[in-house]
């Protein structure tokens, strides 16, 4: 991978193409561009509200606020998911963490 594509964060290829390259649209102007940039374009007020993007998943062009949603959104789960096993495959006791079945057997044996 070159290194723009190591700076990038972990999103479902399907919401981002394997080229890391998310095909944009505003008026007359056209093109692709990795989500970084475009994010900080729209955050610049180089892309305005009327930039569309193309969302691989929904199969159509969506507004660009609505796929910076749909992408931050997409980063966030993943990111509780990876917080999650992390915590249960550690061995972390929380109370908000349910036991294995083995904990819970170690857990009942009396002393």
């Amino acid at each position: 991978p070159i290194a723009s594509e190591q700076s990038q964060p972990i999103v479902s290829q399907s919401l981002v193409p394997e080229s890391g390259l998310i095909p944009f649209r505003e008026d007359e102007h056209m093109g692709e561009a990795p989500y970084d940039e475009i994010k900080a374009g729209f955050d610049d007020g180089e892309l305005t509200d009327q930039c569309v993007l193309y969302h691989t998943i929904k199969d159509e062009w969506v507004p660009i606020e609505e796929f910076i949603r749909d992408y931050e959104s997409n980063i966030q789960d993943k990111s509780r998911k990876r917080d999650l096993s992390t915590m249960t495959e550690s061995g972390f006791n929380d109370p908000g963490i349910i036991p294995t079945a083995k904990e819970s057997m170690e857990i009942d044996e009396p002393p």
